[in-house]
């Protein structure tokens, strides 16, 4: 299944990359880039590095009422999974910082697993609030339109599940310890636990006000991380002329957020090569910008981006004592990196 999904989603980068270069002159793209300023880049590479430890902040906050992990350690995992994921399918970086942060103990890992998944529904809205905000300023295609609602349902329904099964909690624990006792070859009871540890991870669910704190620092985070960086390598390119004022770049660096969101919804290559520069040139294009600059733009903050990142988190593997070998060997990716985390 996996590999069918490996192929799938490198299909679908390919696909994209060339909707992304379909008709462009190469001269006119290599003379945008070559006259960018990168000096530029500098804020927003600063910006990158405030919103990654914003997400760690976050991170913490999810493990309520459960005392967080110390800054410096979620920070830690968190930068070392944003590396495994921009290099290898599946996301399987999102287990090697639950299974990091969990110390390779079942229920820990387990409850870190829960908030990841707590971490994306927050995610989901505030890209969804986004969404509301430019939705008067720009105009959707159908395409478009039919990804924003999938994923206002999606995190509906999700949040809606997670929600029942936190407030059904004790009833929720006595049906799946039936169940599982019930399948031949697992260990019941151990299996048990490590449900009850998700379950513990979604805690969160009953406090509204910490959920409503955490809902913030999503807001902020993709208003650091997304608009304004992709507000900030528009001016290394001059871009945010094209708009007309402040509010419209802004508004234009917002719907390229959004898109560029819908876009990683779908299977791709790691690092959402292709669907990440196909998203950036048909966001651009509603607001008039050419798809050569649209183009120069998104290779250069996609490579911005992804390329801090995948620095940072291999500082972190090294200072960890850890390598790639150890994720990539044989086995489950989940299964050796437990070996490699304890």
């Amino acid at each position: 299944m996996r590999n069918r999904r490996f192929w799938l989603g490198l299909v679908i980068s390919l696909v994209a990359l060339y909707i992304a270069f379909r008709g462009i002159e190469f001269n006119l793209l290599w003379s945008a880039l070559t006259q960018a300023n990168y000096l530029a880049l500098i804020p927003a590479m600063a910006v990158i590095l405030l919103a990654q430890v914003a997400r760690a902040y976050r991170w913490g906050l999810l493990f309520y009422p459960s005392p967080a992990p110390p800054l410096s350690r979620l920070f830690s995992s968190l930068s070392i999974g944003y590396l495994v994921n921009t290099i290898l399918p599946a996301r399987v970086g999102d287990i090697v910082r639950a299974v990091l942060i969990g110390d390779g103990q079942g229920p820990r890992v387990a409850q870190a697993l829960s908030t990841i998944v707590v971490e994306r529904a927050l995610d989901v809205f505030a890209i969804v609030a986004m969404l509301v905000l430019v939705l008067p300023f720009v105009s959707l295609t159908p395409l478009l339109q039919r990804s924003a609602a999938t994923v206002v349902i999606v995190f509906l329904v999700l949040i809606g599940a997670l929600w029942a099964i936190v407030w059904q909690r004790q009833r929720a624990m006595t049906y799946i310890a039936w169940g599982l006792g019930r399948i031949p070859r697992i260990n019941g009871d151990v299996w048990t636990n490590r449900v009850e540890g998700l379950i513990d991870g979604l805690q969160i669910l009953h406090a509204p006000r910490h959920l409503a704190v955490a809902g913030l620092w999503s807001l902020v985070i993709w208003g650091l991380g997304g608009v304004l960086y992709n507000y900030l390598v528009m001016r290394a390119f001059g871009l945010q002329d094209q708009f007309g004022s402040l509010g419209g770049a802004l508004v234009a660096a917002t719907f390229v957020q959004v898109v560029v969101a819908l876009g990683a919804t779908v299977p791709s290559s790691p690092g959402y090569v292709g669907v990440y520069h196909a998203g950036v040139v048909l966001a651009l294009g509603a607001f008039g910008v050419p798809q050569t600059e649209a183009l120069a733009y998104a290779l250069v903050a996609h490579a911005a981006n992804f390329g801090l990142l995948i620095l940072i988190g291999a500082f972190y593997l090294w200072r960890e004592g850890l390598n790639l070998s150890q994720i990539t060997g044989s086995g489950t990716a989940a299964a050796d990196y437990e070996q490699a985390a304890g």
